[in-house]
């Protein structure tokens, strides 16, 4: 997928969210550097549903983003998260590769849902 279609798509997220390296927290964490990242990891005041997911779930995959933006609420029952998710699977990938662009630490998509 496209990383440039992704981040036209996500346009919406830029309203909780930011992403460039640095950037203050939204309403939900800056997105740099998620890909591959554990979880609930970065500093942020998390809700207890996304961390006891980040507890069995571990780190950012394309299979987890694919299942969370897709169904945020349904992924993660309780979350703070008040968006209906990317039913489109095209739209949804460029989406993810779009994240994976902004973590240049996470090195090449993989597939298999890494």
């Amino acid at each position: 997928s496209d990383p440039s279609t992704g981040e036209a798509n996500a346009a919406v997220c830029m309203a909780c969210h930011t992403v460039n390296e640095g950037e203050p927290n939204r309403v939900g964490p800056n997105l740099h550097g998620i890909f591959r990242a554990p979880i609930a990891a970065k500093e942020f005041n998390y809700s207890s549903a996304m961390k006891t997911y980040a507890e069995s779930h571990g780190e950012w995959t394309i299979a987890n983003l694919n299942d969370y933006l897709l169904h945020p609420m349904e992924t993660v029952p309780g979350t703070l998260m008040a968006y209906a998710g990317i039913p489109d699977d095209d739209t949804r990938a460029a989406v993810i590769a779009w994240l994976h662009s902004l973590s240049p630490e996470s090195g090449p998509i993989v597939a298999g849902g890494q």
